[in-house]
């Protein structure tokens, strides 16, 4: 895979209408780590999977976990509220999950960070 290729988020047909929120969002490869555009993640690039934890994007914290790119059927999950979330909080706020394709693709543009970060495993 060639540093600096991006993939835009596409949340999966079937899975639930919140995963839409993240329609769009870009996940960039560098020489070192994974981006996450639109919400500022970074992931120590290891290989796939690797997993977003934590990012809060449009009021809500999401675990995000990426297994291909790219792929228009399985590039990965993701996971409403975060695991981190949850603590705490008992079994009063189910969480909802679904899946998501990236294509190839988009423009990332740097003034488009959201200014909270995800942390990732």
């Amino acid at each position: 895979m060639a540093n600096g290729d991006k993939w835009i988020i596409t949340n999966k047909s079937g899975s639930p209408a919140i995963g839409n929120d993240l329609n769009g969002l870009l996940i960039k490869e560098t020489a070192s780590s994974y981006e996450l555009y639109g919400v500022v993640g970074r992931v120590q690039k290891n290989q796939l999977p690797v997993t977003f934890e934590d990012v809060t994007f449009d009021g809500e914290t999401w675990d995000i976990t990426i297994i291909a790119l790219p792929s228009s059927t399985d590039a990965g999950s993701w996971v409403t509220p975060s695991q981190a979330a949850m603590k705490g909080k008992g079994k009063d706020v189910p969480p909802q999950s679904g899946e998501f394709t990236a294509q190839s693709g988009g423009q990332i543009v740097p003034a488009e960070k959201a200014a909270s970060s995800g942390n990732a495993s």
